[in-house]
């Protein structure tokens, strides 16, 4: 993969917009998509009866800890669920946030 860095908060607004987005990669003139950063915290001990892949659960979760909508961009489990015991209760998961604001 290529990382591009940016060194300014103007040019990192810039290509979020989609227009500059589809203009950047055609001038890359390779087969290229545009990931923004995601910011990752670890949850311990979390109930394993938790739905962390429903997208209203995780709404709700946003709202109740007064992040922006759509803030949380995936959960999962640290420990594939395969894996786990047949008496387990809790896991850890990672929570994939879009800012450094919902991180922290």
């Amino acid at each position: 993969g290529l990382l591009v860095e940016l060194d300014s908060e103007e040019y990192a607004t810039w290509i979020k917009k989609d227009e500059n987005q589809v203009r950047f990669i055609a001038a890359l003139e390779n087969a290229a998509k545009i990931k923004e950063r995601s910011y990752q915290i670890l949850t311990p001990f979390l109930p394993i009866s938790l739905p962390i892949h429903d997208a209203e659960w995780i709404r709700a979760t946003e709202m109740e800890n007064n992040l922006d909508i759509k803030s949380i961009e995936s959960i999962r489990w640290v420990k594939p669920v395969e894996k786990r015991s047949p008496a387990q209760r809790v896991a850890h998961a990672i929570f994939n946030l879009k800012t450094p604001q919902a991180a922290n």
